[in-house]
């Protein structure tokens, strides 16, 4: 068959050519048609004139030969049919070259066999083991061929697996057989690798290799061989593949992957092929190495061994290691760079072996170390090369590892041979005899290796002091073999050498901490005590003198510069060690040569003691000069070494204490004083001279010194001196009293060293001493005072004085600790006690805190003084807190119980607890006394009732005093049992004036506290009831009264809030104890005839328990009849009230019967119980029979018994009257008009003044119309004219303040709002009432707005005032006026909600008034100034201006004190019952803004411009209305969330349905009116914020809760017309702006409606002849904080300036002057409208608007005065090729 032609393309035979050229190397030149130089298509013919080239001859380029391929093991022994499938196709993969394939190739072959034939897998079959043992049985031939190969790999994780699955493989006995069988008569590769892999640079690797190769090495040989071992048989093989591996490293690697490595340099090998191409990413030099290292391992391990011995036999072998140990390449393997100097003329192409390998280099060495010291005596002509390459490699190693592992080799190769440096420096010079020998001792001080060593120590040993510089003597000592310095220029090299790495702080860069610096000291210090001793031995004769010179020289100055280091800190390291060091050198010395150890000694105390002098004291108190005397005194072994050290340490003592006594010294004196008595007094004891300096020192006093030392320095010197005197205890002790005795005078400055001292004795360094008498008296006085006055810091110092009082204080002293203690403690108790707002100073907890301490070491000194500070402890324990919650208590319950004890210390101060309970001018709170007396007693209420609170019988003693004064007669308003007079009961007893409540109410106040807290304890003692129900009348009848009038048992200045809590917490109690009442069979008649008297109490058992409700009744009714008072006649309503409910006819009968019969001779308890029984509403026959007696009785009284008797029965008559919300009627219809007239006529009658009818009676008149108007509203008569003219006379000229006459004020207003109610369904009396309604009501404005209305606070005359509010609203509409507004303003800050709420419904319908009036007096009045003038505020002008005091009352407001956290829970009663302060505030702050937006509503933009313009100059929404209303919206506050909103509907509001837990949903409102009324304003404030995080709060607040509504708002009136159901039942028409825009011309569309924010959007066109012209205004999604965006549309006739300026003015009329859209809009078309009025269409066109341009007619003809479009004449002209008018045919120009 013919040879075919390849299919490869000519690229690929191209490829495959240049490989092939590459990979043979050879030199054959390629023969083959080469393209021209000219190649490409210019050179290929086409160009012009030129010829076409010869035409290539194609040959055929044979493909790349491909390297042999190593047969697959398992086809070598034929095992494919044999192995099973699995485990064959595991060998299959180990073939592959993909890292992989082989790595997954182990993995199963150790998870699925090797693990398979272990004994310990527990999971495996006895089957499956056997199983898997004979398949690897048979696959093991094939594994022995792969081992080297695996072994040698790259990858370190398959050489871990091949490692691995080799020693499993052991553990089979069978496997373990036939690997010895094979090891034995392996091939030289097999073992090799497996040798090589003992040391495998990974540690997993070598060490599982070492344990598998020791494991079958040391194995016997087979019986009938030769003895011996495996590995002795395979020695020659191992050295021979351990040599070639160290020469030849890629050669040995190719023989385990032939075609794997290829040329790693040269000029025909590029990148590419230098790489391995098989393996992981590891390149030829870092594979050289990995082999190298293991091989040198193994060279290590046979001659350790005894394999090789290096005997100069004739074993090839052998010669082969002797060989490559003669070879400076092979030595290389020391050497770190590329150039080493003992190799001489090296191949461009050799690689030092050790370059870029530090691992190399620290095998190398270990191989050194071995040949050292084992075949010392073999190594012959190797030794040159040796050391040249051992001291040339050694002094420039980089590597820190490798330096650290070459010492040991250098040092065992220097002790082996001495000659070393001589056999290094004589390297390479040719020489044929020893003559030279000397020259080239002297020559080793210039060597290359000694200057490379010189350099070492100047950087610092290269980087590795702390090894080297202890090696430096032995090293030295080889350099020659006499002495090794003996000329000064050699010595000095070599110490400059050493110094120099101090000097360039090459020392302490290169390696931290203080070890490399005392390795440098002991090298310098042992190197000159070696050098000096061989120079003081002679060589030859007797030793010169100037090797004694320089001998001695070298020493002195050497140490000498070494304790100058240390002095000057160039040389840091710990004083002890330091000392060690130095004394052992200077042990030596005096050992060796006493003289020389003196003259260093001698330099060493020079520059000792010159750092005594001036301002090196500094330098001596910096070095620890103790730890280096205390280091030398216990090194030095030669006495006199000690000798020189005491002596000088005794003169160092002498010369500081003689610095320190004069004039001028350095407190640095001191320091070194202290430091010599404290830290060396054992070292100065024995020395003479130190016992007179110290005497002399004492004898001075610390007068002479207390201006030169400070006191922290003055105590660190008497403790020093006490402490050297601490084994003559006399005079320690006689020196301490001196010491108090100077130390006592405060103003000295001594509290520091006092502190000091203390601080010395917390430490025990002052013990042994004893305290003196009173010397610390006036010093303990003074830290008193002084921390009492809160100036003072020292008390500490007095705490630390008390606890080492044995030491400082004496009793005496302690006790005036103690008193003084008390008195401050009780002066602390008294101010919180009596002074309002009284700041306890927070050094009170000292004084609490020295009180324990003085328990702690000297109780009977407290003890005894327990009646004078129990109180006051009580009181920072438990009551303070009370009064301030944040505070804690500076009184801890362990310090309370030690100090005060337990019910015996109670008794002790038993009588002032009892003293504060009763005293008034106490200001706490009785709850808070009875709270804490509750929490001391462990809720022992029962104690607290019967030991602590007054008996029973002081009480009813107090109570009948304060019965004794009769209620104001202005309480007559809300009571019937109070008459109109003025009347004590007792003229003689004054009624209490003091501020705080009096001792009862402080004592009733106790009860209440004590039994709402013990409920079983108030149902056992009723007698309570009686003050309970005594309290709780006295504080109704507070709160009711104004405070102007107020002299009752709670004081003057006792405030609402307080009586408040004290009446809802009797009522509670109350309640619970008349709860007994509700049983059905209470015995109301039995209790009737007791009362009465008919039945005797022994003959009932009801009063069996004294302790009963029923004992309590009976017991209260006897002692009113007996004390016949007002107060006890309404203890004794309240008391039935209750008991009375659901009570029958019959019981009711019974207690008016009561009444009755007690007519006489108790007339205020017979009013009383016959009210309590009227209250129940059971009408009786006998009930009606009495208010007839009553009503009889009064009709034809003359008028002369009006005032007494009249005034009586009308009293009576009042009491009897049915509650007004009752179905129950007076008197009869005929009996009630008789009773009117017989009244009437007694006022009509004019007599003397002493018979005229007082007010008295018409006060009650009123009361009784109240009664009986029901009855007459539907007769006709005089009797409604003579009512309604009461009303008048009552009201004109009325006054809240009148006391006189308030209770007919508020009787008459009542009147009028009932007449208001009947009038509404009854016609005849409603025509009555309409012709004096208006003049009523506007008596009853006067009333609001006079001044009197103002700033009340009686509870009664907030009541009534909020009902002539109610009055006016009825006709507020016909009587308000313009000028009201400023009137009515003051309503809106009264500290009453009703007030409030029922104020603004009049302020927002005056406003409304006051605001149609200014844009009347705008509109109509533009120019001149207005006539007339609403109010003070009223415009002037054509200027509309805000009311000054709606202005005065929002700017008086300012920042509200918010408190956020308030609102957001639902308020107790109680919470929001005190309307007079925060909730007020805030109340009182936005209905004011309300009322000013309700002014701006309806107005025109020129009275809105106005308004604004007073709001932006008062700067009321940047000072006022913004800040607000973030913080109570939370609005930009950190660590806060907004307010939400979505369950509100922020843009409506209902005042009257107003509660305090809806503020904030106010505020929300406000803030949406807000930006509705005055949005510029808004707008501006939000553009000025420079609070980032505010600005962005609010913005999206805004366009969450508020933007979405106003747009809808804006967007409604453009919408289609709606009319509601409410319009259309009043008639009203439909009303919508866009009924306004649109016409013929215009429309208006609306989009975005309920959209998304950002599509709001309002468009308008209006056309013009058939042209639509177009604009559009878009709302943006902050609106209105972010200005409207106006969208220009289509031009239509108008210039282009007059548009963008019809544009601008919308923008700017809702951006800039808070106009609406639709306002915007109207503007925008009036301008359009006028522009176009009056326009006519062009002549040519007869269009109005020119279809080219949409221009108007503009070019007028001066002849015609027709008007003609520029676009129109154009073409006219160019037509007709003229300038003539169309029309006039005149010239147009």
């Amino acid at each position: 068959m013919g040879k075919q032609k390849s299919s490869a393309t000519s690229a690929t035979r191209k490829k495959h050519a240049r490989k092939a050229a590459a990979s043979n190397a050879t030199d054959e030149v390629d023969n083959s048609p080469q393209p021209s130089a000219k190649g490409g298509k210019g050179a290929s013919g086409k160009g012009k004139g030129k010829k076409k080239g010869e035409p290539r001859i194609k040959m055929y380029i044979p493909p790349v030969k491909p390297p042999a391929l190593q047969r697959d093991p398992v086809e070598v022994y034929g095992l494919a049919s044999q192995l099973p499938p699995d485990l064959l196709v595991i060998f299959r993969k180990l073939t592959k070259k993909d890292i992989v394939t082989r790595t997954r190739a182990l993995e199963e072959l150790q998870s699925k066999w090797i693990d398979s034939c272990s004994p310990e897998n527990k999971s495996i079959s006895a089957d499956d083991r056997d199983t898997a043992v004979a398949g690897l049985e048979v696959a093991l031939p094939a594994w022995n061929l792969h081992f080297p190969a695996l072994m040698f790999h790259p990858s370190r994780r398959i050489r871990l697996l091949t490692a691995q699955i080799q020693a499993a493989c052991l553990q089979v006995q069978s496997l373990h057989d036939q690997i010895l069988d094979y090891l034995s008569n392996a091939p030289e590769l097999y073992c090799g690798a497996w040798k090589l892999s003992c040391f495998d640079i990974d540690r997993q690797v070598s060490q599982l290799s070492q344990q598998t190769w020791s494991q079958v090495s040391l194995a016997p040989l087979p019986e009938g061989e030769e003895e011996g071992t495996i590995e002795s048989r395979v020695g020659p093989y191992l050295v021979s593949f351990t040599v070639d591996s160290v020469m030849a490293p890629e050669s040995v690697y190719g023989q385990f992957y032939p075609g794997a490595v290829t040329k790693t340099s040269g000029p025909n090998v590029s990148a590419d092929q230098s790489r391995i191409v098989e393996g992981e990413d590891e390149s030829p030099n870092d594979r050289a190495g990995r082999i190298r290292l293991a091989a040198l391992g193994s060279l290590r391990s046979l001659i350790a061994s005894g394999l090789v011995k290096l005997s100069h036999g004739d074993e090839s072998e052998e010669q082969r290691v002797e060989s490559i140990l003669n070879d400076p390449q092979f030595w290389t393997i020391l050497y770190s760079g590329d150039h080493p100097p003992f190799v001489s003329s090296p191949s461009p192409e050799f690689t030092p072996y050790g370059m870029d390998q530090p691992g190399v280099r620290r095998a190398g060495w270990g191989l050194v170390q071995v040949l050292a010291k084992h075949h010392h005596d073999h190594l012959g002509s190797a030794l040159p090369v040796m050391s040249a390459a051992i001291l040339r490699s050694i002094w420039v190693e980089p590597d820190a590892g490798t330096r650290h592992s070459a010492l040991d080799g250098l040092l065992s190769f220097l002790a082996g041979f001495p000659q070393a440096w001589k056999l290094a420096t004589a390297f390479g010079v040719e020489s044929e005899s020893d003559e030279l020998e000397d020259e080239i001792d002297h020559t080793v001080y210039s060597s290359p290796a000694y200057i490379e060593f010189l350099q070492f120590l100047r950087m610092a040993c290269g980087g590795s002091p702390t090894h080297f510089y202890p090696s430096i003597i032995i090293i030295l000592s080889k350099l020659s073999t006499d002495s090794p310095y003996r000329t000064q220029p050699t010595i000095d090299e070599l110490f400059d050498a050493l110094w120099a790495a101090v000097d360039s702080q090459a020392l302490t860069i290169v390696e931290r901490g203080s070890a490399p610096v005392l390795a440098f000291i002991s090298a310098v210090l042992e190197n000159a005590r070696f050098i000096s001793t061989k120079l003081r031995q002679p060589s030859s004769g007797e030793v010169d003198d100037p090797a004694l010179e320089l001998s001695s020289k070298l020493v002195v100055d050497q140490i000498g510069q070494v304790w100058n280091y240390y002095m000057s800190h160039k040389l840091v390291a710990p004083a002890s060690e330091f000392g060690t060091i130095l004394c052992k050198t200077l042990d030596r010395l005096a050992g060796n040569d006493i003289e020389l150890f003196k003259l260093v000694w001698t330099r060493i105390e020079d520059a000792t003691i010159l750092l005594l002098e001036g301002e090196n004291i500094i330098v001596a108190t910096k070095v620890a000069f103790t730890d280096i005397w205390k280091a030398m005194d216990a090194e030095a072994k030669q006495s006199e070494v000690k000798e020189q050290l005491h002596a000088m340490l005794g003169q160092m003592l002498h010369i500081s204490l003689q610095r320190l006594e004069s004039a001028s010294s350095s407190p640095l004196y001191l320091e070194h004083v202290i430091l010599m008595l404290t830290d060396m007094r054992h070292l100065l004891v024995g020395f003479q001279g130190n016992q007179e300096s110290l005497q002399s020192l004492l004898e001075t006093g610390f007068i002479r010194l207390d201006g030169k030392l400070d006191p922290g320095h003055l105590s660190r010197l008497i403790e020093a001196i006490l402490f050297y005197f601490q084994d003559d205890q006399i005079s320690k002790q006689k020196y301490w009293h001196g010491v108090l005795t100077v130390l006592a005078d405060p103003s000295s400055g001594h509290k520091s060293t006092l502190g000091a001292l203390l601080d010395a004795s917390k430490r025990g360094r002052l013990s042994g001493l004893s305290s003196a008498t009173v010397e610390l008296h006036t010093l303990v006085l003074s830290i008193l005072s002084d921390t009492k006055e809160g100036s003072g810091d020292d008390d500490q110092l007095l705490l630390d004085l008390i606890r080492h009082h044995d030491i400082f204080l004496s009793e005496k002293e302690l006790d005036v600790c103690a008193n003084f203690v008390c008195s401050w403690l009780e002066e602390v108790s008294a101010g919180v006690l009596r002074q309002p707002g009284y700041s306890v100073p927070s050094s009170v907890s000292f004084a609490v805190q020295v009180l324990r301490l003085l328990h702690d070491v000297r109780p009977e000194t407290v003890v005894s003084r327990r009646v004078a500070f129990a109180g006051p402890l009580f009181v920072l324990k438990y009551i303070l807190p009370r009064i301030f919650s944040e505070t804690d208590s500076f009184v801890g319950n362990s310090v309370y119980s030690t100090l005060i004890g337990g019910g015996e210390g109670f008794q002790v101060w038993l009588p002032e607890l009892q003293g504060w309970l009763l005293d008034p001018q106490v200001e706490v709170d009785i709850d808070i006394l009875v709270d804490a007396l509750l929490e001391a007693s462990h809720q022992d209420s029962e104690w607290l009732l019967h030991k602590v609170i007054p008996s029973k019988t002081v009480l009813d003693a107090l109570f009948m005093e304060e019965v004794l004064i009769g209620p104001s007669p202005i309480l007559a308003t809300m009571d019937a049992l109070v008459t109109e007079k003025d009347e004590g009961e007792s003229p003689s007893k004054e009624a209490y004036d003091g501020k705080q409540p009096s001792s009862y109410a402080r004592m009733v106040w106790a009860l209440s506290s004590l039994m709402a807290v013990d409920r079983h304890l108030a149902r056992s003692s009723y007698w309570v009831l009686k003050h309970l129900l005594l309290i709780q009348q006295l504080a109704e009848d507070r709160l009711a009264l104004p405070m102007d009038s107020i002299h009752d048992t709670f004081g003057s200045e006792t405030s609402r809030t307080t009586i408040r809590f004290i009446l809802n917490q009797s009522r509670k109690t109350i309640s619970y104890l008349l709860s007994a009442s509700s049983e059905d069979d209470f015995p109301h008649s039995q209790l009737v005839e007791i009362i009465s008297g008919k039945k005797p109490p022994r003959e009932t058992n009801i009063l069996s328990d004294s302790e009963s409700l029923q004992a309590f009744t009976v017991d209260v009714c006897h002692l009113a009849q007996k004390k016949d008072y007002v107060r006890m006649a309404r203890l004794v309503r309240t008391l039935l009230v209750p008991l009375l409910r659901g009570a029958s006819g019959v019981d009711v009968d019974a207690w008016l019967t009561l009444g009755r019969t007690a007519k006489r001779s108790a007339p205020n308890f017979a009013r009383g119980v016959v009210a309590a029984a009227v209250s129940t509403g059971v009408e009786t026959p006998l009930l009606a029979r009495m208010r007839n007696e009553a009503a009889s009785d009064l009709i034809g009284l003359p008028v002369s018994r009006a005032n007494t008797e009249g005034s009586n029965h009308l009293h009576t008559l009042l009491v009897l009257a049915p509650p007004l919300d009752s179905d129950s009627v007076l008197l009869p219809t005929q009996r009630s008009i008789n009773l009117v007239q017989t009244v009437e006529k007694w006022i009509n009658t004019e007599s003397d003044d002493d018979e005229e009818v007082g007010p008295v009676i018409e006060s009650q008149m009123m009361a009784l119309f109240l009664h009986i108007a029901p009855v007459l509203q539907s007769l006709s008569g005089r009797h409604w004219e003579f009512a309604f003219d009461l009303i008048e006379n009552t009201l004109e000229g009325a006054s809240f303040k009148d006391t006189e006459m308030f209770v007919q004020l508020a009787r008459t207003l009542e009147l009028v709002a009932n007449v208001q109610t009947l009038v509404a369904t009854n016609k005849q009396l409603r025509a009555s009432w309409a012709t004096r309604q208006q003049t009523i009501s506007r008596l009853v404005r006067d009333l609001v707005v006079s001044s009197s209305a103002h700033k009340l606070d009686g509870g009664l005359e907030l009541v009534y005032r909020t009902k002539a509010l109610n009055i006016l609203h009825e006709s507020a509409e016909a009587i308000l006026e313009p000028g009201d507004f400023s009137k009515f303003v003051y309503l809106l800050h009264e500290p009453h909600l009703e007030t409030q709420q029922e104020g603004y419904g009049l302020v927002r319908t005056a406003a409304l008034k006051y605001t149609e009036h200014v844009v009347m007096e705008v509109g109509l009045n533009s120019t001149a100034p207005s006539s007339a003038s609403v109010s003070a505020s009223a415009p002037e002008g054509a200027e509309a201006r805000l009311p000054t005091e709606l202005i005065q009352l929002l700017d008086a407001y300012g920042i509200l004190d918010l408190d956020d956290e308030g609102w957001e829970e639902e308020d107790t009663e109680e919470d929001v019952g005190d309307w007079s302060g925060l909730h007020q505030r805030q109340f009182g702050f936005f209905l004011g803004w309300m009322a000013l937006f309700d002014i701006m509503e309806n107005t025109s933009l020129r009275v809105r411009a106005g308004y604004v313009e007073d709001i932006r100059n008062g700067e009321l929404v940047s000072r006022h209305l913004m800040p607000n209303l973030c913080r109570m919206l939370r609005l930009g506050q950190p660590g806060k969330k907004p307010v939400r909103m979505d369950l509100y509907e922020v843009d409506s509001f209902y005042v009257q349905l107003f509660e305090p837990t809806s503020m904030t949903v106010l505020g929300a409102h406000v803030y949406y009116r807000a930006l509705r009324a005055i949005p510029s304003l808004v707008r501006v404030w939000w553009t000025e914020c420079k609070d980032r995080q505010l600005s962005n709060a609010i913005a999206t607040y805004t366009a969450s809760y508020f933007s979405p509504v106003l747009v809808s708002a804006e967007l409604a009136s453009l919408r289609p017309p709606f009319q509601s159901e409410q319009q259309a039942t009043a008639g009203q028409p439909q009303v919508s702006g866009r009924e306004l825009l649109e016409d013929e011309a215009t429309s208006v569309r609306v989009s975005g409606v309920g959209g998304q924010a950002g599509s709001w959007e309002v468009s308008m066109s209006y056309v013009i002849d058939e042209q639509k012209m177009e604009m559009g205004v878009k709302l943006p999604s902050e609106y209105p904080l972010r200005n409207v965006e106006v969208k220009d549309g289509r031009r239509v006739g108008v210039p282009e300036t007059k548009w963008r300026g019809w544009l601008f003015a919308v923008q700017q009329l809702v951006g800039t002057q808070n106009g609406h859209v639709v306002d915007a809009l109207g503007m925008f078309k009036k301008n359009v409208s006028l522009h176009f009025e009056g326009q006519v269409e062009c002549a040519i066109c007869y269009s109005i608007i020119s279809l080219t341009d949409l221009q108007l007619p503009t070019k007028p003809c001066k002849t015609c005065k027709n008007r003609f479009h520029a676009s129109c004449l154009y073409k006219w002209f160019k037509s007709s090729s003229s300038s003539s008018c169309p029309l006039c045919r005149s010239d147009i120009f």
